[in-house]
């Protein structure tokens, strides 16, 4: 299969080629109806109230533990598309700074997205 030159553009930049968003079962019709997450909205066990929508490129056990039993993966150019302020999370921690290694997060896998991440539900991988 041919790649578009976005596509192609988006995979030579080794970006990733999905993004995942994990909930609980509670708040995924929500988010299916109004095509939408909002950070903070919703039930979660993760009390801090950054006011941005995470993402990650890979999943782990951890982070299906933390952040909940239901799991969105995302075809990451289209959700890029919809919301190209979607970036990498910096957390500003070089992994050799011995004295700060313990601050470096767990999800070293992050995205970002402010407030509001939209999409359309074919953007979603079944």
């Amino acid at each position: 299969m041919e790649l578009s030159p976005l596509r192609r553009e988006w995979h030579n930049a080794g970006l990733p080629c999905v993004f995942y968003h994990t909930t609980f079962v509670e708040n995924a019709p929500l988010i299916t109806s109004e095509r939408k997450i909002v950070a903070n909205k919703g039930n979660s066990i993760c009390r801090s109230k950054n006011g941005s929508v995470s993402l990650s490129d890979r999943i782990t056990k951890g982070i299906v533990e933390f952040f909940g039993n239901v799991v969105f993966e995302f075809d990451a150019l289209s959700l890029y598309q919809r919301n190209p302020l979607i970036a990498p999370r910096d957390y500003g921690i070089a992994e050799d700074d011995v004295e700060r290694y313990d601050q470096l997060p767990f999800f070293e896998n992050e995205w970002r997205a402010p407030t509001v991440v939209s999409f359309d539900l074919n953007d979603i991988n079944i």
